[in-house]
């Protein structure tokens, strides 16, 4: 039996991930393939086309956040034209398909179609602090919400997204299905030791502003003023200031030596559908401080794996921390008990697994 695993882009590593994982698990055969190639494959003009409408529409986008046209181009109506003119072709005979990312459609008549996605468009307008959202055209707005009606089932990576897409969009509730994420730095074998004397802060992210950055910074200040021993590590962004190591975008083979030193993990978003970091902090045994925002309830269990913070608080922000730095030992069994957590339900097996069994479910005689 021949299926096919249809993705564009890196998708946070997910990609690369979430397919080793299927292929792992699944009987038959596990194709995989790349969605702009099948789109633009033999059509160089076409795909000139669609860069420079990708570079007019998204200029200003393009260059705020460095980010390579091709990671854009899936969202503009050239290229989706081209994939549903494509694509049959290329998944003729298959059993099932699914893409990652609900960002293009890749689905055939006929053939049960699957999204794995970590979030909608909708979405946004359930923040509390809405933040500027990147347009989209008109045409990407209706194959959304065409492509999850038209789906067997759409899994998602936390509650939040499948709220979203049941209340938002219309879905009915049994063809949204949470199979959570795994996590892209592997958990170590056991706990790393540590001293015990919380000192150490930890930050990943690549979108200073939107992952609270700027708020981490106000309350480290003001916590430092009473624990000088405090520091401050932070992946993934670039920066200058006392008491502060900002290392800039790392590998995910590079990042273990940072959650094994850490103390504490503090990932203060102002939105977030599903942070891959608060799992991975987990999985060292690391308490977390989290914000009451999208899918992190859900991923750091108020005072059970760590502490929740609303959104631009600092004030709740410090508490959270200065706790943490007074109760080492609370601190300890959040960690223990994150990592549990982690071990069991947010590993990339166990999301194939959920993924797996469902589609067995729906597709008959599948192995």
């Amino acid at each position: 039996m021949k299926a096919f695993y249809i993705s564009a882009g890196g998708f946070s590593l997910v990609n690369d991930r979430l397919y080793t994982a299927l292929q792992e698990s699944w009987a038959g055969s596990l194709e995989r393939l790349d969605a702009l190639e099948v789109a633009f494959a033999g059509r160089p003009l076409s795909r000139l086309a669609a860069t420079l409408s990708t570079i007019c529409f998204y200029h200003r986008v393009i260059a705020k956040h460095r980010i390579p046209p091709r990671d854009l181009t899936v969202r503009m109506p050239i290229f989706q034209r081209c994939l549903s003119d494509r694509i049959g072709s290329f998944v003729k005979g298959a059993s099932w398909t699914l893409q990652t990312q609900s960002l293009f459609d890749s689905s055939c008549q006929g053939i049960p179609h699957f999204v794995y996605t970590d979030h909608t468009f909708r979405a946004n307008q359930r923040y509390k602090s809405l933040l500027p959202t990147w347009p989209v055209p008109n045409d990407w707005l209706r194959m959304e919400e065409e492509l999850y009606k038209n789906s067997a089932l759409v899994f998602s990576t936390s509650g939040f997204a499948a709220t979203s897409m049941v209340e938002d969009y219309g879905i009915p509730r049994e063809r949204a299905v949470v199979t959570w994420s795994g996590c892209n730095v592997d958990p170590p074998t056991s706990i790393p030791q540590r001293s015990g004397k919380m000192r150490r802060i930890l930050f990943v992210g690549v979108e200073w502003e939107r992952k609270g950055g700027p708020i981490l910074v106000e309350a480290f200040s003001r916590l430092r003023a009473q624990f000088p021993e405090l520091e401050l590590d932070v992946v993934g962004c670039e920066g200058k200031q006392e008491g502060i190591r900002f290392h800039g975008r790392l590998k995910p083979s590079d990042m273990q030596p940072f959650f094994e030193k850490a103390d504490i993990f503090c990932l203060p978003s102002i939105a977030e559908p599903s942070a891959v970091a608060l799992t991975e902090a987990s999985g060292f045994g690391l308490p977390v401080v989290a914000t009451r925002v999208g899918g992190s309830p859900e991923r750091v269990l108020e005072g059970e794996t760590g502490l929740l913070v609303e959104p631009s608080h600092v004030e709740e922000l410090c508490g959270a921390i200065q706790f943490l730095i007074k109760n080492p030992e609370a601190a300890r069994k959040m960690g223990i008990a994150g990592r549990e957590r982690v071990l069991r339900d947010f590993t990339w097996d166990a999301v194939a697994t959920k993924i797996l069994g469902q589609i067995r479910f729906i597709v008959p005689n599948s192995p």
